[in-house]
């Protein structure tokens, strides 16, 4: 049985009287003591007073003691007189540990003889009293004129004795919570909601337990921050401290359960947050690493019609979006150079303003600056974690700034077209600032928005492994389904070319006359999780183009050169391996690179388990023993071949 004792012990020596050249000493003891018991969870608190031979004469012992806990609640009291010992013992069950807890003991005399009554005098015999006031009275062997004083009540205080005891036993913590990932907070009505949707909240859970396995009830579980941060979201080399967020409490003791909770709140910034959990006077600790983020941004990759700038120490990843942003801002481009720059790109005249990091024949092209950071939340752009300022709606990937002054003022009506047409169907119009440009807003397809309806070409998601048609895309419309490039600038009435079906010899339906730019979309079901070998039947009269597949918005084989086959209905296969794949249904998108129009004719494509070959590689002891027995190694089969050499 493990306990705690702490104890205190009080000797008072109050008079001194001189008797017959005697000096005779009169004494009052206290003592006190707290324990606590781990195995019953209970205090025990004990207090005493003695008198003395002599003091006992006249009075008796009176002990009164109390135990209070850190706050000043009063748990147990407890009295008791005698004489010449009087002694009390009080048991508090269930007490919490890592509080600190008293035991007070007040000791006492009580009179045998007291009071004023009627002359005569009973009195504070050995001045324990102290009064001041009363009758002269000489007394036996005592010196003349000694002031005795009359007392009024039987208990006379003497001193306080105090003992404390704080325990806390050595416990494991466990914790888990509700998700390790949550949107930044501060989003707000009608910026960020309702395009995205989501809580800024986890709960943090800690159980304690005794190391006999069982739960251990009223510890002190603190919550806290480490000082680690795994993904800074994109923020680099800010001043100051960055934000980590806050606590619905930060010091919970577990319930009968064994059990604490809190709330934690993420910071406005993405990134990661190291949460602690941990219990006074224990080595062990816990921790988890919160993800504050917008999920599903991904990065605008580089591009051949458009130019990304705006990277900067503090910033200097700046070009994550949301998928339909990217998607958008990747159309917009290709729209604006086939309408402008069907036949390449040119630099301007002479004498042009040219930002140090471009080239020249960069210059018409569109130029991306800020959409969101890695992880989505505050951009703030000088740095300094405030929360307000500039930037303040390029939170979750949906706000793009592009550059105005390098786009002729005539083409502004035809671009802001094609922002509308191609998903920014509310761009806010600052070409009139110190820093012209256009705020581009895809709120239609952002995350939590509802976006267009699409279905599984036959009603459910087609097998992987197996073969897929091309021309069984998903059911929906452009956008959603596929995307059909514009020809040139329309009208906003006008609407794109649909998908281009044409039958083959044989009966067979095939996707013709594609253009670059051009996708289709695949709702697939991966039977496992593993590598697949991507083969494709194509057809092209020119060649010279290229094609890839995307899963779930991530390019998975890069780009695929389209053979010319001779004409577009000359199919032949092409293929890639080892391709990765999770199991589960997947968006598997067929896209067609560059630009130009006849690129290429796609009739389907098979995803099937990747088989890597054979390599034949045998030791010196296999060949030896082969030759020696009287055979050749056979590379072919990868094995000693007894027949006639050469077959």
């Amino acid at each position: 049985m493990r306990k705690l004792k702490i104890t205190a012990l009080l000797t008072t020596i109050f008079w001194c009287l001189l008797i017959s050249a005697e000096t005779q000493a009169q004494g009052v003891y206290g003592y006190s003591s707290i324990t606590f018991d781990a195995t019953t969870n209970t205090l025990t608190g004990y207090a005493s007073t003695e008198t003395d031979y002599s003091t006992a004469y006249y009075y008796d012992a009176e002990v009164q003691a109390q135990i209070k806990d850190e706050s000043g609640n009063v748990i147990a009291t407890s009295s008791n007189v005698g004489n010449p010992f009087a002694s009390t013992i009080m048991n508090v069950f269930q007490a919490l540990l890592c509080i600190r807890y008293s035991i007070i003991s007040y000791i006492l005399v009580r009179a045998n003889y007291w009071g004023c009554d009627g002359g005569v005098a009973y009195y504070d015999y050995w001045g324990f009293g102290f009064s001041s006031w009363g009758s002269y009275w000489d007394y036996g062997f005592f010196s003349p004129n000694r002031e005795l004083g009359c007392i009024f009540g039987p208990a006379i205080f003497i001193a306080t004795v105090i003992a404390d005891v704080i325990e806390c036993l050595p416990v494991d913590i466990s914790c888990g919570f509700s998700s390790n990932k949550a949107l930044p907070t501060g989003f707000r009505q009608g910026k960020e909601f309702p395009f995205v949707s989501g809580t800024d909240k986890i709960e943090f859970v800690c159980t304690a337990r005794h190391q006999t396995g069982s739960t251990a009830s009223g510890v002190l579980i603190q919550f806290g921050f480490g000082p680690e941060v795994v993904d800074k979201g994109g923020h680099e080399n800010h001043p100051a401290q960055r934000p980590k967020g806050t606590y619905s409490r930060t010091s919970v003791r577990t319930d009968s359960n064994g059990v604490a909770r809190t709330m934690y709140t993420t910071s406005h910034f993405g990134g990661t947050t190291r949460l602690t959990a941990s219990s006074p006077g224990n080595s062990q600790y816990s921790y988890f690493d919160a993800y504050s983020e917008v999920p599903g941004l991904q990065q605008l990759p580089d591009g051949e019609n458009y130019r990304k700038f705006g990277s900067t120490t503090t910033h200097p990843s700046n070009h994550y979006g949301a998928p339909s942003a990217i998607n958008g801002l990747q159309q917009i481009a290709d729209e604006y150079k086939a309408r402008y720059y069907a036949n390449g790109w040119i630099e301007p005249p002479p004498g042009t303003p040219i930002d140090p990091a471009d080239r020249p024949i960069d210059y018409y092209k569109i130029h991306y600056n800020d959409i969101s950071l890695k992880l989505g939340g505050k951009f703030e752009v000088a740095g300094r974690w405030n929360l307000t300022g500039a930037h303040d709606e390029h939170r979750i990937g949906i706000n793009c700034d592009t550059r105005s002054r390098n786009i002729p003022g005539e083409r502004w009506e035809n671009l802001n077209r094609i922002f509308r047409e191609r998903g920014s169907t509310r761009t806010n119009d600052e070409t009139n600032t110190r820093s012209p440009h256009w705020h581009l807003r895809f709120e239609f397809g952002a995350q939590g928005a509802q976006p267009p309806t699409t279905s599984p070409h036959n009603g459910s998601p087609a097998a992987v492994p197996g073969m897929i048609q091309a021309e069984q895309f998903d059911i929906g419309d452009n956008r959603s389904a596929y995307y059909i490039p514009l020809a040139g600038m329309l009208n906003p009435e006008e609407k794109p070319d649909d998908v281009k079906l044409y039958d083959a010899p044989g009966g067979s339906v095939y996707i013709g006359s594609t253009s670059g730019g051009q996708w289709m979309n695949y709702t697939v079901s991966v039977a496992a999780t593993g590598n697949y070998t991507f083969e494709t039947r194509l057809a092209s009269a020119t060649g010279g183009n290229t094609f890839h597949f995307e899963v779930d918005g991530v390019n998975k084989t890069g780009p695929i050169p389209i053979p010319n086959t001779g004409s577009a209905q000359n199919f032949q296969f092409v293929r890639v391996e080892n391709i990765s794949l999770d199991s589960g249904q997947r968006n598997v998108r067929l896209v067609i690179d560059g630009n130009g129009h006849n690129t290429g004719s796609f009739d389907y494509f098979t995803i099937s388990p990747y088989d890597p070959a054979e390599i034949c590689n045998p030791s010196s002891w296999e060949l030896n023993s082969c030759t020696q027995s009287g055979g050749y190694w056979d590379y072919a089969l990868c094995g000693c071949n007894y027949g006639p050499l050469g077959y």
